[in-house]
């Protein structure tokens, strides 16, 4: 055909797609290319020829003529419709509308109609401001969304509300119900009713819709939930806050998640999409095919229905599953050698066998998913090597090798390496997985290419080694593992190339789109490991021997998630390595199950009993199952795990076998030390109870920069680190370890010498693993005869001992060693009757509450002691020396002592108190029910506990050499106290409550009538932690029971209350004055506006300087400053200090923060820390306890 300029100058603007025929080769030599395009293989035409995909041959220039278009470096055509109908446009069918890719996209599914509406509840969430772009988000849902027969509103089959952001809950009286919309001219309505009150707000906070539909519009008990986000501007999407929102609605409420953004230009939303298919582009030429498409995933992966025949969800496929990515095939070819000939045919004859794994050809959408290419060793760089695709049916393999054989060269040294470096010069696809393939017979050349192999691993590159007359272990230097170390020859070939296949779906797996309207039985979920269908064995049991089989229960406890990428590292151990032993008998006398953590109880159903599985393949298909429902939430709480096994599994029987095996990657930060378990403290409570039952522990730490997993294991030796390569060595320690357990149960069974002993508290049995334990126990007892002055009698009255303990900081020691082996120890104290002890850890007491005993519960000395040692051994990892953490547990957990009964606290601590404001408030409830404070500082360096005791002479501080001193000054103290005649002022206060409404004040009742300027830190970035300041204030800081507050504006001489954010600007200051908000949601409109205006930097300086400049009547009052950073303190020193002079009294609120401050505030008592959600209602009441006792008003 040739072109004229009239061919083109008639559609020059057209943008249409390059069409050409379909259908079979023109000529028998032709080669097939991307679908249709036909050409011939061979030699360039010329010299000057460009060779592109291995055939197509055209010339370098500039185009032809000025209207062709210029595709690719020189292929030359012009842009128009198709030529005729049943010409087909690239990547699209005839008839179909277009379709617009992402920026991510590999294919399109072209979803098929449905025969039933949808029966469910969708959440749209869309962008709408005052911007233009908002016009066409909204045309789209008016015109186009709900626009099929695929939803039935009318009798409530199809609900669905409209949510528009940002700001979404300033349209609180205009989002309906879920049930509210019977009809889509209801749906539309109500978006003409939304728009007509549109604020004037441009900042497409996505988050803020998501956590709308979260907190005020419950799905309910409905297990179908689709939420369809529609925007343009992708300024939120990154910043973590969206996701945040989406991952709770798909953990809570199981909802699914489908995106659109709309415009020719449209920004990219995709990251906010359940999978890459889920995510569209609307434009005015598409937009009714996006929504069709759209009806149909929800009606057909989403609604509740039985016998479907089409993929349910995005870990099905229509079609076939096949290997993602490039394959280069390595191979042996030395001329002469039975080995290369043996090498070749397996190249050529078998390796490519299960051909239904490999996508070689191109799909119907034009997709060719497995890129093959074949590179013979040595001399590689003599032969031809074809580019990754070249390969298009298995046959082409055969077809290569024969026209090599033609010049295959004479040299007898296999140089793996020159194929090796050949392929590290192959441009490759991004983004997709890379694979070499070492096939060969002659190791003699193993060493010398270690260095060629070692390059392309660490160029992404996972290579495998298959081996044929050498062992496996001769190549297996080379491979990326032990895992992809294999060996044929043995009649077994079939069997490998069918390894291959399934390790390489494994690396990458992606959907084949056949043309079949048969879903694949095997699901598959982006992200998971490939799973092999049944039957095919996929590793062969390997590992040290044993006399017998391992007997006995195996627990394997392994963090799991959808989200993290390393998780995956976990999961291969775990399936392809951890139970692949011949050291275990599944069929019988081993007994294993699966457990995943975190939120373990969302995997209940799936998690099976012992016995269920009789074979490694039916554990490797729990594995798969397990990963294949992987929630989103990333806690790595080991205890999770522990705790479901506890409760849900009996106890293994006494005398057997039982081991818990932990696998797990991840490491969290917090403020004061890194470990791989975010919740250790708990996590030793459970590990003591279940070695109690009888389990032994071992722990493997998995992946590159993986955290420390070495406190869990019961000693050194039975923790493990996995790499790259080690897997398979580290499951066969395992193995051998569990089957030789036998030989320590039986060592350790001693004879009974208890008759000997004064007391059974005095006879101890030492083992291999506690003698340490058992001698330091006996020089406890050695050195723990009761000392120190006596008194006429022995103190008659309760001791609470709230002492500072955590797992991490070694000085906690001291403060141990004095508690137990000091403190106690007098004869002035009689714990079998009238003294009545007990002993109380902080921080995080509730962690710690089980061990702590009740009053009277001590009977001795050595029962105190033991106390302490138990609750050592689970002491918490926190280090936030939090006293009012103990404190409050005590008043919330034990009665108050009898009306004139003595009762004291003695606080020991090594670290001053860091949230002395909640301390406060507490020391005065509890001396309100009768109890005093003694205090004592361990330890040198210590900080300063002084301010918790009631007198200076009831504080302590306990060095090197005094702590039976001390203990023996407090023990007189305590037992030449008369019955109780305490002066301490009693001080009465509400217990904290959840309510959000306005408290009603009874009449009589004292309330704070005064200012009150609440400073606190926002951002424009929706920073997590801004956020949940704002809610503190919003919902905690003045709304609880009891709260002494009536919030009114300037002219109610009520509680007048300012917001003053940081950094702020001039334009906020009428939102500022004192009673602008005089509501819950009057504060949380302005938090929304503060949080949209926040410019520039955060300086608390910033707030001090503008609250004296507000609007007010009457004193200054109090200035609450809430805030997260401490960066800006030393700046806002002078601010604050002129604060002060001007009458103004500051209470300091550090949240979640580990920094100070206490430079700011007021008074010592007036600094508060928020450390957990739990704390905020005390510290709120606390702080209202301050302020109520200053500018009391009778209501």
């Amino acid at each position: 055909m040739s072109l004229s300029s009239d061919f083109c100058t008639t559609s020059a603007a057209y943008k249409g797609t390059f069409s050409i025929y379909h259908g079979p080769p023109i000529l028998p030599w032709a080669s097939d290319s991307a679908t249709g395009l036909f050409f011939f293989y061979g030699p360039p035409i010329f010299l000057r020829a460009s060779d592109s995909a291995m055939g197509l041959r055209f010339f370098y220039g500039p185009p032809i003529l000025p209207w062709a278009s210029d595709f690719f470096m020189g292929l030359r055509f012009c842009h128009r419709p198709p030529i005729f109908l049943w010409a087909s446009d690239f990547g699209t069918e005839p008839n179909n509308p277009p379709k617009l890719r992402t920026p991510t996209d590999n294919y399109i599914f072209n979803f098929p109609p449905c025969s039933k509406p949808f029966h469910g509840k969708i959440a749209l969430a869309y962008e709408m401001t005052k911007l233009p772009q908002t016009q066409g988000v909204v045309d789209f849902i008016k015109k186009y969304l709900y626009n099929s027969t695929n939803y039935k509103f009318d009798d409530g089959t199809t609900q669905a509300i409209n949510v528009p952001y940002p700001d979404s809950g300033v349209y609180e009286n205009y989002i309906l119900h879920y049930p509210d919309a019977t009809s889509t001219e209801i749906l539309d309505i109500n978006i003409d009713q939304l728009y007509s009150e549109v604020m004037v707000l441009t900042d497409a906070k996505i988050e803020r819709a998501y956590e709308y539909i979260l907190e005020e519009r419950d799905p309910g008990n409905s297990t179908t939930n689709v939420l369809i986000t529609v925007g343009v501007d992708d300024e939120a999407v990154f910043d973590g806050s969206a996701t945040s929102y989406l991952h709770q609605l798909q953990n809570d409420y199981g909802f699914r998640s489908i995106v659109v953004s709309i415009g020719s230009q449209a920004n990219y939303l995709g990251d906010l999409a359940e999978s890459k298919d889920w995510y569209f582009t609307a434009t005015a030429s598409n937009s009714q095919w996006v929504a069709d498409q759209i009806s149909r995933i929800i009606c057909h992966f989403l609604s509740p229905t039985t016998g479907q025949t089409y993929p349910v969800g995005p870990c099905q496929c229509t079609g076939r599953w096949v290997y993602n990515g490039d394959l280069a095939i390595a191979f042996e070819f030395l001329s002469g050698s039975d080995g290369s000939q043996n090498v070749t045919n397996f190249v050529r004859n078998t390796l490519l066998s299960n051909p239904d794994s490999y996508g070689l050809s191109y799909d119907v959408n034009g997709n060719q998913p497995s890129k093959l290419t074949i590179v013979p060793y040595p001399d590689s760089n003599t032969y031809p090597i074809y580019p990754y695709g070249s390969i298009h049916n298995p046959s082409d393999i055969g077809s290569f090798i024969d026209a090599d054989s033609g010049i295959q060269t004479i040299r007898n040294n296999p140089s793996i390496s020159d194929a090796l470096d050949v392929i590290d010069t192959l441009k490759v696809d991004t983004g997709v997985a890379k694979v070499a393939l070492i096939v060969g017979s002659n190791g003699s050349d193993v060493t010398a290419s270690t260095a060629s192999a070692t390059k392309l691993k660490n160029d992404g590159y996972t290579v495998i080694t298959v081996t044929q007359t050498a062992s496996a272990d001769v190549f297996r230097s080379l491979a990326s593992g032990n895992q992809y170390a294999l060996h044929i020859g043995d009649g077994n070939d079939n069997d490998v190339a069918t390894q291959i296949a399934n390790l390489l779906l494994d690396l990458s797996f992606v959907c084949f789109d056949d043309g079949s309207s048969t879903p694949s039985p095997i699901t598959r979920c982006p992200g998971s490991p490939g799973t092999t269908q049944p039957g095919v064995i996929v590793s062969t049991p390997v590992g040290p021997s044993c006399a017998a089989p391992y007997t006995g229960r195996i627990v394997t406890v392994f963090e799991l998630n959808a989200v993290q990428p390393e998780i995956q590292d976990v999961v291969t151990f775990v399936s392809s390595n951890l139970y692949n032993s011949a050291n275990y008998d599944f069929s019988g006398i081993t007994q294993a199950i699966n457990i995943p953590y975190g939120n373990t109880d969302n995997y209940d159903q799936y998690i099976q009993d012992f016995g269920d599985s009789e074979s490694l393949t039916d554990l490797q298909n729990n594995i798969n199952t397990l990963y294949m429902i992987a929630n989103m939430a990333t806690n790595p709480t080991v205890s999770d795990g522990l705790a479901w096994l506890r409760i849900n599994r009996e106890p293994p029987a006494a005398g057997s076998n039982a081991v818990i095996i932990v696998v797990g990657y991840q490491y969290v930060h917090t403020f004061y030390f890194i470990t791989a378990d975010d919740n250790f403290g708990l996590t030793s409570n459970y590990i003591n109870i279940l070695h109690s039952q009888g389990y032994k522990f071992i722990s493997v730490a998995v992946g590159a920069g993986h955290g420390n997993l070495s406190p869990i294991a019961d000693n050194s030796k039975w923790y493990f680190q996995v790499g790259d390569s080690n897997g398979q060595s580290v499951a066969d320690q395992i193995s051998s370890i569990l089957c030789n357990l036998t030989l320590v149960v039986e060592f350790s069974q001693a004879n009974y010498l208890g008759d000997l002993a004064e007391s059974k508290d005095w006879y101890l049995t030492a083992t291999e693993s506690n003698s340490q334990w058992v001698a330091d126990q006996i020089s406890r007892i050695i050195f723990s005869t009761p000392v120190g002055p006596s008194c006429a009698a022995p103190y008659t009255g309760r001791i609470v001992t709230v002492f500072e303990l955590n797992a991490v900081q070694p000085e906690i020691q001291d403060v141990v060693t004095f508690v137990s082996s000091n403190l106690y120890n007098s004869a002035n104290y009689d714990f079998s009757g009238i003294t009545q002890a007990i002993n109380v850890p902080y921080p995080d007491t509730d962690l710690s509450a089980q061990y702590i005993q009740n009053f009277g519960d001590s009977k001795s000395l050595a029962d105190l002691q033991s106390n302490i040692d138990t609750l050592l051994s689970n002491a918490v990892l926190s280090t936030n020396p939090t006293v009012s953490d103990g404190l409050a547990w005590l008043r919330i957990n034990r009665e108050p002592p009898a009306a004139g009964s003595n009762a004291v606290i003695i606080v020991v601590g090594y670290h001053a108190d860091d949230n002395f404001g909640l301390t406060s408030n507490y020391i005065n409830i509890l001396h309100s029910q009768g109890y005093k404070f003694i205090s004592v500082a361990v330890g040198a360096g210590h900080g300063n506990l002084s301010p918790i005791a009631d007198k200076p002479k009831s504080y302590f501080q306990v060095g090197d050499s005094n702590g039976q001193s001390v203990a023996d000054q407090i023990s007189s103290i305590l037992c030449n106290w008369n019955p109780s005649t305490s002066t301490v002022p009693l001080t009465s206060s509400s217990s904290p409550g959840t309510s959000t409404a306005m408290p009603t004040i009874a009449p009589g009742q004292c309330y704070y009538q005064s200012n009150v300027a609440v400073a606190f830190e926002t951002s424009s970035t929706a920073n997590d932690t801004d956020l949940q300041i704002q809610n503190f204030i919003t919902n905690n800081l003045f709304f609880y029971s009891g709260a002494p507050y009536i919030l009114g504006n300037k002219t109610d001489t009520k509680t007048e209350l300012s917001l003053v954010p940081y950094p702020n600007e001039d334009s906020l200051a009428p939102y500022m004055a004192y009673g602008e908000a005089s509501t819950a949601s009057d504060i949380n409109t302005l938090m929304g506006l503060f949080q949209q205006l926040a410019q520039g930097r955060s300086s608390i300086a910033d707030a001090f300087n503008i609250i004296p400049k507000n609007s007010r009547t009457g004193p200054p009052g109090f200035v609450i400053l809430v805030a997260n950073s401490a960066d800006s303190v030393q700046n806002a020193i002078a601010s604050a200090t002129s604060l002060k002079n001007l009458g103004f009294k500051i209470i300091t609120v550090a949240y979640k923060s580990s920094g100070s401050f206490k430079d700011l505030s007021s008074d010592p008592s007036y600094n508060f820390q928020i450390h957990q959600d739990a704390d905020q209602s005390a510290v709120a009441m606390a702080i209202g306890n301050i302020l109520n006792a200053t500018y009391c008003l009778q209501s």
